[in-house]
């Protein structure tokens, strides 16, 4: 299965290079076999808006699913965010655009997630917030403490500065914590039980993430969505200065698409990280 899935992406990338005009490439690399986080240099810039939400030239309606990658979307239904039918059709191109398009990328934000996600699944469980949201931080950073967005977020959690210090992390002064991996996990966590606890719903939670609370306080109040698929299915009809950007259009969507990835690894012939290291709960 997987040298068809290779046949496939191979044809994927001889089309976008047809249509390179069009999309983008990738600058983030993330950290190559054998390289150490001592190697990476102070920030590694991401473009968040043009470059890791760059156009995807769609193959969702040209490719099938395999026996294993429908297995793997089977869950959509029991998930957290329950897609309409819309809603799905875009979790399973998401879901595609990391299986497919950036296969190899996201096999080393995996190996590189060891270092940090054993920590994330604590802080997540003593919070009592759900563990899918151990994926977030792949469709943010790669999982980098480094990333640094074109727009001026960092870290692993991808914080701007006023954010970061409305939770308690320090920016400025020599000095910022939004590349501490523990604490900003902490800010993190604090953060989205803030929206969380603001909107009684997970996927309108995950949008405010991304694209601020007020954006989809003002949006609920106006559309009545109780959800964001809900809010995603009228956004057209809204006028242009209220619509969410393609980028939160995309944000859910990845993100839950990187959730079925993430519990399928095995399945999608993945080598899984072991996200064993020992965590010293005293530092948390």
């Amino acid at each position: 299965m997987w040298k068809n899935i290779l046949l496939y992406t191979l044809l994927a990338a001889l089309l976008l290079g047809c249509n390179a005009s069009r999309r983008p490439e990738i600058a983030f690399s993330g950290l190559e076999r054998g390289e150490s986080m001592e190697a990476l240099p102070a920030t590694i810039t991401v473009d968040v808006d043009s470059d890791f939400f760059a156009p995807w030239i769609g193959f969702s309606e040209a490719l099938v699913f395999f026996p294993e990658e429908r297995a793997a979307l089977a869950e959509l239904g029991n998930s957290l965010y329950r897609p309409d039918p819309k809603g799905r059709e875009q979790i399973e191109s998401q879901f595609l655009f990391l299986t497919r398009t950036i296969r190899s990328r996201l096999s080393r934000w995996l190996t590189r997630s060891d270092q940090y996600a054993p920590m994330v699944q604590k802080v997540l469980a003593r919070a009592g917030l759900p563990r899918e949201l151990v994926y977030l931080p792949f469709i943010e950073s790669g999982y980098s403490p480094a990333a640094l967005s074109h727009a001026g977020a960092m870290g692993i959690w991808q914080f701007m500065p006023g954010t970061a210090r409305r939770f308690g992390l320090e920016v400025g002064n020599g000095r910022d914590e939004r590349q501490d991996p523990i604490k900003s996990t902490m800010a993190a966590v604090a953060y989205l039980r803030f929206l969380y606890d603001m909107f009684g719903d997970w996927s309108l939670a995950i949008a405010a993430y991304n694209c601020g609370e007020n954006k989809i306080a003002r949006l609920v109040k106006m559309t009545g969505a109780t959800n964001f698929f809900e809010l995603a299915a009228v956004n057209h009809t809204l006028p242009s200065n209220y619509r969410l950007a393609r980028e939160t259009m995309l944000y859910v969507p990845r993100f839950t698409a990187m959730v079925r990835v993430g519990e399928n690894l095995h399945r999608l012939g993945f080598t899984p990280p072991s996200w064993k290291k020992p965590v010293d709960m005293a530092e948390l």
